[in-house]
């Protein structure tokens, strides 16, 4: 994944993996829907396509690789093979993956329930879709409730401040403290 770094600047993770469902979702045509939260956030990171074109060991297929991801797409789905998400953080990264591999479990499920048909699922409409992503645009964003103080009371100097949440950094901390706490922290970190 060297030709990423080389090519996006903007990029310090790639995370390639093989998730079964992510890879089987890129074995067909229909690509990722927004049918969740989590595909609708890949969505709106940008995700494009690059056809398969065997074992990744020909150096000739990297600049078609990295002109299919883009100049700003975070995710990349490699048609027959799998997801490579690239993020300017490793817990971007890992937020990437981690919502990307859920919205391929959830899709492989729903269309598994639905037969294969897709009439039989609820595809949001153009409409419904424009206001997932603008909800998206401040999907990091505290709800206008959060912003009080417990008696109730904003003390900002500035009513329009909006409070962020790190998503990405609070998701890779759980995830680590998770695996310290079941692999052990001197088994991890040797």
């Amino acid at each position: 994944h060297s030709a990423i770094h080389a090519a996006r600047y903007d990029v310090h993770a790639i995370w390639h993996g093989h998730d079964l469902d992510a890879s089987a979702l890129s074995q067909t045509t229909i690509g990722i829907l927004p049918l969740s939260q989590e595909a609708s956030y890949v969505l709106n990171k940008g995700l494009s396509y690059h056809p398969f074109e065997g074992s990744a060991n020909d150096e000739s297929e990297q600049p078609r690789l990295v002109a299919n991801l883009g100049p700003t797409n975070q995710f990349l789905l490699l048609e027959d093979h799998g997801p490579i998400v690239a993020c300017p953080t490793i817990e971007e990264a890992f937020h990437g993956m981690y919502f990307l591999t859920r919205a391929c479990k959830y899709q492989m499920k729903s269309f598994a329930a639905a037969g294969g048909d897709i009439s039989k699922i609820n595809v949001p409409d153009d409409e419904s879709k424009e206001e997932i992503m603008r909800r998206l645009d401040k999907f990091d964003e505290a709800p206008s409730s959060a912003k009080s103080t417990a008696n109730n009371t904003n003390h900002s100097e500035n009513k329009d401040e909006v409070l962020l949440h790190d998503t990405s950094g609070l998701m890779f901390a759980y995830a680590r403290r998770s695996a310290e706490r079941v692999f052990g922290k001197d088994q991890i970190y040797r």
